[in-house]
């Protein structure tokens, strides 16, 4: 059983390290769901809004990055201006087709699709709405 990180603690480029290991070989990472529109996110239960992964320039970036998220989210920085925090109930996921999966759902989506054949059926992705900074991308 893993530990999960409470409410309460900031989410680190160290928090995306662990997760990532954890995830590794079960879908629940980019470089393993991208395949099926998996797109990284993140979700702040906070307010419901729903962020894409992008570089600093607002590029989608195609893993889990900090740098690219907007100001209301962040804890700290470093001087340079890199993110090194996130507040807690900001969690990294995933967007495919308008809905976020956490890792977890993507991971058991990826299972299904391994399993049957075909594509994933949805787990019951957390319904929040996207920020509208990025509303538009996800319907390029």
């Amino acid at each position: 059983m893993h530990k999960s990180r409470s409410a309460l603690q900031a989410l680190t480029p160290k928090t995306l390290e662990d997760e990532n290991r954890r995830y590794t070989g079960r879908g629940g990472i980019s470089e393993e769901n991208r395949g099926l529109g998996f797109l990284p996110a993140y979700l702040d239960s906070a307010t419901g809004s729903i962020h894409l992964s992008c570089f600093r320039d607002g590029r989608r970036a195609p893993i889990h990055l900090l740098d690219g998220l907007p100001e209301p989210l962040v804890l700290g920085r470093e001087a340079s201006g890199k993110i090194v925090a996130l507040k807690g109930s900001v969690s990294a996921g995933f967007v495919r087709e308008g809905r976020f999966y956490t890792r977890e759902q993507a991971a058991m989506a990826m299972m299904r699709e391994a399993r049957d054949g075909n594509s994933p059926s949805s787990p019951r992705p957390v319904q929040a709405s996207l920020s509208r900074s990025w509303a538009g991308i996800l319907l390029l």
